[in-house]
């Protein structure tokens, strides 16, 4: 199948892929038409169902058809589809990605674009994750600096030991950040958010 190839050129092996974007591939065929296409693929071992709307060309492997992990899946749906970022993750996920904790939580939270719900609770695979929608639209500019709005917002910064703000004053300088821009974003995040920041070791780490 022609179609599979583009998509394997487009996209890659083991790569989640939206429904939309076949479509995309396949801009000639109607709707029916295109899952018509999928479920003929999907019964040849061509691609791959992972749940509704998400899809992905599985390679070979000795224990049959290869599978993709739901993290996978998850930044691919929430966070970015590596042309545009739309969320990142938020709570104790951030933590850990910024190794501020070796706690890996049970529940992965992500703050999104593509969430119109304050909050809500969903599974992937079998990963419980907490969708937030976000407070201002997320885009490549603005989510470092969101991302560290959400942690000022939601830990305490004074009880952060030496060790930890040194992380995070190597995050905020390796970046670039500026106060002047974290003060333009921080007006849609409570007011103890700023004031966290202010009274912590972080307060003069930002460019001015």
């Amino acid at each position: 199948m022609d179609w599979i190839k583009d998509l394997k050129d487009e996209f890659g092996e083991n790569e989640p892929i939206t429904f939309e974007e076949i479509w995309g591939v396949l801009a000639n065929y109607s709707i029916q038409r295109v899952y018509q296409l999928l479920d003929k693929a999907i019964k040849e071992n061509l691609i791959v169902r992972f749940e509704n709307g998400i899809y992905y060309i599985p390679t070979k492997t000795i224990f049959g058809l290869s599978k993709i992990s739901p993290e996978k899946v998850l930044y691919r749906k929430y966070i970015s589809n590596n042309r545009e970022i739309f969320g990142y993750y938020s709570g104790l996920a951030l933590k850990n990605i910024y190794n501020l904790t070796s706690q890996v939580p049970n529940t992965i939270e992500i703050v999104t674009n593509k969430e119109a719900s304050r909050v809500r609770e969903i599974y992937v695979g079998k990963q419980l994750v907490r969708l937030r929608k976000s407070r201002i639209p997320i885009n490549r500019e603005n989510v470092k600096y969101l991302s560290l709005l959400d942690l000022f917002t939601r830990f305490n910064l004074k009880e952060l030991s030496d060790y930890e703000n040194k992380i995070l004053k190597n995050i905020i300088q390796e970046n670039r950040l500026t106060f002047r821009d974290l003060i333009k974003y921080s007006y849609a995040y409570p007011a103890k958010t700023i004031k966290n920041l202010m009274t912590s070791e972080l307060n003069n780490a930002f460019a001015q």
